[in-house]
């Protein structure tokens, strides 16, 4: 009796250790000790000891099964390898789409920005036109400001890697009684893909055309309106101006720009002595080429 007993144990024993040698290694660090019956592309079929129920688990939060013999379950193995290379595709595709991205962008704020796209090779630079609107030119206290409000075409060109812009100017004013040009340079000081910043020197040459208001022996000021009666009062006067400018230009994006322009000088009318300091100020909006 005492023989059958200790076999019936040692046999129970034998059965139990048998039992639980397949050991499941779940994500996290967990492990299930018990018999896998199925493994496939879904799920791990198992059954712990002295269990008659069986229990299943999803296949992906197995990371490998090892048996009682020592070795792996290869569908758990190529399960991973697969999925594992699918996210190395998909995180490589995903990087590629971001440089992708960053090289178009990249290169969009180059050709819309203001520097120059050729800046180590020869290249005669930027070119950009410009319509603008003539502001403000204050003359003396009860003059006419007719002459001084008008339009500006504006060509410039930017040299030496766009830090240096030379801009040429027409100007007309809507009561065309002042025409003349421009050209100012200026040194972009501060020349981002945004924005740039300049200054330099300009020189402006006109002719107006104006009737004086005589006070003592010299015209205070002056009217742009011609005089139908009293014609030898319409004086043609050539205007030339000097001094600095301050222009600020800020990228629109798809190669339009917006430019302001600040000028401050002095200005020596030739027949008469109206008007000494010049300040203008004009707003414009332009496209580079």
């Amino acid at each position: 009796m005492r023989k059958t007993t200790a076999l019936t144990t040692l046999l129970l024993f034998a059965g139990f250790f048998a039992f639980s040698q397949d050991s499941i290694f779940i994500s996290g660090q967990k492990t299930i000790a018990a018999k896998v019956y199925e493994v496939n592309r879904i799920f791990v079929k198992f059954l712990f000891p002295g269990n008659k129920s069986f229990r299943r688990i999803s296949l992906s939060v197995v990371d490998s099964i090892k048996y009682g013999d020592g070795t792996t379950d290869k569908t758990v193995s190529n399960y991973w390898q697969k999925r594992n290379a699918a996210r190395e595709y998909r995180e490589h595709q995903r990087l590629l789409a971001r440089e992708k991205m960053r090289q178009a962008l990249i290169n969009r704020k180059r050709r819309n920005s203001f520097i120059d796209p050729a800046p180590n090779r020869f290249s005669l630079g930027a070119q950009a036109m410009t319509t603008s609107l003539f502001l403000v030119k204050p003359l003396s206290p009860g003059a006419d400001l007719s002459a001084a409000l008008g339009m500006h075409a504006t060509y410039e060109r930017a040299l030496v890697k766009n830090r240096i812009g030379i801009a040429v100017s027409g100007f007309r004013s809507w009561n065309k009684q002042a025409e003349g040009f421009q050209v100012a340079a200026r040194y972009f000081f501060m020349n981002r893909p945004e924005f740039r910043i300049g200054a330099g020197p300009m020189f402006f040459c006109s002719n107006t055309y104006f009737r004086t208001i005589k006070k003592r022996s010299w015209s205070s000021y002056y009217y742009t309106g011609l005089d139908g009666i009293n014609k030898d009062t319409t004086i043609r006067t050539p205007a030339t101006s000097i001094g600095g400018n301050l222009n600020i230009q800020v990228n629109f994006g798809k190669r339009f720009f917006m430019s302001n322009d600040l000028f401050a000088g002095v200005t020596n009318y030739k027949k008469s002595s109206s008007e000494k300091a010049l300040f203008m100020c004009r707003v414009g909006v332009g496209v580079r080429f």
